[in-house]
């Protein structure tokens, strides 16, 4: 159904979606690995979010922690 679906998509001209990332998405599944690129990008934003919750008085987060806790957000 998918790879139907896919199709449909791109008779319309719209590019075609990950299948697998939409079937883990449908069965529950935790999707793959972040892109490397887009865990840098979450990580230098809690970087930042860090610096400013110190600066505010409050404790920092535990960076790691919260990149994962973000990336499976987006998923």
């Amino acid at each position: 159904m998918l790879g139907a679906r896919n199709a449909r998509r791109e008779r319309r001209g719209e590019p075609p979606l990950d299948v697998e990332a939409e079937l883990a998405a449908l069965s529950g599944q935790p999707a793959a690995a972040a892109d490397p690129g887009l865990r840098e990008e979450v990580r230098d934003l809690v970087v930042a979010r860090n610096a400013r919750r110190v600066r505010a008085g409050k404790p920092p987060l535990d960076v790691e922690a919260e990149v994962a806790r973000r990336i499976d957000d987006l998923n």
